[in-house]
């Protein structure tokens, strides 16, 4: 059967299509790339643009093999990973940190990390969603919230897909990133105010411009 790999934002897609399609192969994938579309027909291609995969459900080794090849021979960086969770978890703590306050500022992601009063709002999104991310299982650590702030300091011209939605006038992923902070968060115990705020604060955004 086909082999099923998620690449969208969160921690949730691969869950929800291995639901959907009981018993085919499930592969989770986190990309990591800046682009945007300039105009029809013109993707720039600002940052980045590594793929990362892990097993999910059903997926073997030649199931594994299989994805790895096809991306390599297309010339798309990829690399293995054996923890699904933890590299979903890994990308959500940039996405938490950075995709809200772009939104809401209109400011390069860069911007945001180097600005005091920003950067301590966008730490703090980090901190909470790694509380959460160790409480779900991922196996990561404060030192990965401040070595991602430091390649955001140096990165170049980065417009968030978040930004980029709102100025589109379309929905965008805030319940899956930092509304799912916040679920995750009350689910253990814990409290995410600063992920509340945001979610909050774009949902404000969304209905002005709609």
């Amino acid at each position: 059967g086909a082999i099923l790999v998620t690449l969208q934002n969160g921690i949730e897609a691969p869950a929800l299509v291995a639901g959907l399609f009981p018993g085919h192969p499930v592969i989770a994938g986190s990309a990591f790339i800046g682009a945007r579309i300039e105009r029809p027909g013109c993707v720039v291609h600002s940052a980045a643009g590594l793929i990362r995969i892990a097993p999910w459900a059903h997926a073997d080794e030649e199931h594994m093999a299989s994805v790895l090849d096809l991306l390599d021979q297309a010339g798309v960086p990829v690399e293995r990973c054996e923890d699904a969770r933890t590299m979903l978890w890994h990308k959500m703590l940039w996405n938490c940190g950075f995709n809200a306050i772009t939104a809401l500022t209109r400011r390069h992601a860069r911007d945001i990390a180097c600005f005091d009063e920003t950067a301590r709002i966008a730490r703090e999104a980090m901190l909470e969603t790694l509380r959460a991310a160790v409480a779900d299982g991922a196996r990561l650590d404060e030192e990965e919230v401040d070595r991602q702030m430091r390649i955001t300091r140096e990165l170049g011209p980065v417009k968030t897909s978040m930004w980029q939605d709102i100025e589109q006038g379309r929905k965008t992923e805030i319940e899956a990133m930092n509304g799912q902070v916040v679920v995750v968060s009350r689910e253990h115990g814990l409290d995410a105010p600063v992920n509340a705020m945001l979610t909050a604060l774009i949902h404000a955004l969304e209905a002005r411009e709609h």
